[in-house]
């Protein structure tokens, strides 16, 4: 994946809404003896999906790269330093 800070907000916004579909993991959680039966289901926790996310897609990393960028830039323009304009890609251009 590539630096787009175009995207970054509605990319949060997903990866925040997927998270709402997991529980956070029990305060035991790694200290309990797992069964072994394969019968169980087994549970995924917000922190196995973020790692998922991370491990296989990179996903989390470049959702905090782009996330900085759009930080800066809009602190810059929030200054007064630079002004800048979005051309057709979506990127923001400093003029």
């Amino acid at each position: 994946m590539q630096v787009n800070e175009t995207w970054v907000l509605p990319a949060l916004k997903q990866i925040q809404e997927i998270c709402k579909l997991f529980n956070d993991p029990p305060a035991s959680y790694g200290h309990q003896p797992q069964p072994s039966s394969s019968r169980i289901p087994h549970i995924y926790y917000k922190n196995h999906v973020i790692n998922k996310l991370q491990n296989e897609h990179k996903i989390v990393m470049t959702v905090a790269q782009n996330l900085t960028q759009y930080i800066q830039h809009a602190k810059e323009y929030q200054k007064g330093d630079v002004a800048y304009y979005s051309d057709t890609t979506g990127k923001y251009i400093s003029i």
